[in-house]
C-alpha cells in the first residue's frame, strides 16, 4: 500500500507539467473528443467515454476531428481511468493518416482488448502503464514490428510494450527497454535476466514487491529515474559503465547492501530513499562527484572516498528543483 500511493504521488506530479503546457492550446470538442489543432491537422487530446449506461463497443477513431485530419493521438488522451470494470472490452482502431502516439497515450486503457494501429504510423512515444491489450498492424508497418506480443521500434531497436500474450517467450535482443514496457511480461516473475545487447533501461520496474532479482548486464550503461521504483529488490549488482544514478532510481526497494562502481560521477536525488534496510557502510567512490538530496536513507552510513564530492543541501536542492 505504501509503494502504491508513493507511486501515484509520483504519476501524478508526472503529468502536472503536461496538463499546464496544453492550459495554453486551443482545445475544441468534437462530440466525446477533445482534441488540439497544429499546421497540419487534429491531435487528439482526451476520449470522455461512452455515455451511462451505453453498450461498450468496438472503438474507430474517427479520421478527422472538426473537419480536420486525424494527425496525433496526445499524452494520456484515451486512459478512462474511471472505467475499470473489467468486465467491458472493446478494441481500439487507429485510423489510417494518424503519425504519431505520444508518450502514455494510453495510459491506463485498461479495458481494451486490441490495439490496431495504422501503417502510417512514424513514432510511438514510450508508456503503457496498465494496458492489457495485445498489438496489431493489419496494413504492415515500416517502422515497427510485433511478433510474439512484442511491440519494437526497428529504428532505435527499443521494445516499446511487451502484450499478454508475450508472457512466455524471452525477451528480444533490444538495446532498450522503454518506459513502462514490461509490465504484462514481469507478471509472475520473482527474478529476471536482461538480454546482453541491453544499453539502456526506462522506468521499466516499479511497484513489483514479488521481483527480488534482476541481473543486468554489462552492457548497461544508462539507467533512467524511477527505473527500480518500489520493487521488492533486497540486492543489484550495477554494471561497470554506469555513470549515473538517476533520481528515484532505486526508490522503495529492499535493498540491504549497494555497491556503487568506480566511474559513477552523480546520484541522483532520492535515489536509494526508503530502503529502510539498508544499514550497512554504503562506500562512494572517488569518481562520485555529486549526490542529490535525499539520496540515502537515513539509516545508511555514507562514506565518501573523495573530500570533493559534493552533497547537495536542502536549500540547494529547492533551488535546483523549485
Amino acid at each position: 500500500m505504501r509503494k502504491c500511493l508513493l507511486w501515484a504521488v509520483i504519476l501524478f506530479l508526472a503529468m502536472h507539467p503536461l496538463r499546464l503546457a496544453l492550459a495554453d492550446s486551443p482545445i475544441y470538442q468534437d462530440g466525446a473528443f477533445s482534441y488540439t489543432l497544429t499546421n497540419e491537422g487534429a491531435v487528439l487530446r482526451n476520449w470522455q467515454g461512452w455515455p451511462d449506461g451505453e453498450e461498450q463497443v468496438d472503438l474507430l477513431l474517427p479520421d478527422t476531428l472538426g473537419s480536420h485530419p486525424l494527425i496525433g493521438i496526445g499524452a494520456y488522451a484515451m486512459g478512462i481511468s474511471y472505467q475499470f470494470d473489467h468486465r467491458n472490452r472493446f478494441c481500439i482502431v487507429v485510423p489510417e493518416g494518424v503519425r504519431y502516439l505520444e508518450e502514455n497515450a494510453f495510459d491506463s486503457c485498461c479495458n481494451a482488448t486490441m490495439l490496431v494501429l495504422p501503417s502510417t504510423l512514424q513514432q510511438i512515444g514510450e508508456g503503457f502503464l496498465n494496458v492489457f491489450a495485445e498489438v496489431s498492424f493489419p496494413n504492415g508497418s515500416a517502422y515497427f514490428s510485433c511478433e510474439n506480443g512484442f511491440l519494437l521500434d526497428l529504428r532505435s531497436n527499443t521494445l516499446l510494450y511487451a502484450a499478454p500474450s508475450s508472457h512466455d517467450y524471452p525477451l528480444p535482443s533490444v538495446t532498450r527497454l522503454g518506459n513502462h514496457c514490461l509490465d504484462n511480461w514481469l507478471a509472475d516473475r520473482t527474478d529476471v535476466i536482461l538480454p546482453p545487447t541491453l544499453t539502456s533501461i526506462g522506468a521499466v520496474f516499479y511497484d513489483l514487491p514479488e521481483l527480488k532479482q534482476v541481473t543486468l548486464p554489462d552492457s548497461v550503461i544508462t539507467l533512467d529515474s524511477h527505473c527500480f521504483f518500489a520493487t521488492g529488490l533486497n540486492s543489484i549488482q550495477l554494471p561497470p559503465g554506469i555513470t549515473e544514478i538517476p533520481a528515484y532510481c532505486f526508490a522503495g526497494c529492499d535493498l540491504t547492501s549497494i555497491e556503487i562502481p568506480e566511474g559513477v560521477t552523480r546520484i541522483g536525488e532520492y535515489a536509494f530513499l526508503y530502503n529502510w534496510n539498508l544499514t550497512t557502510d554504503v562506500i562512494l567512490p572517488e569518481s562520485v562527484q555529486f549526490v542529490g538530496y535525499g539520496a540515502f536513507p537515513e539509516e545508511a552510513h555514507v562514506v565518501a572516498a573523495s573530500e570533493t564530492t559534493h552533497f547537495e543541501t536542502p536549500e540547494e536542492y529547492a533551488l535546483r528543483c523549485p
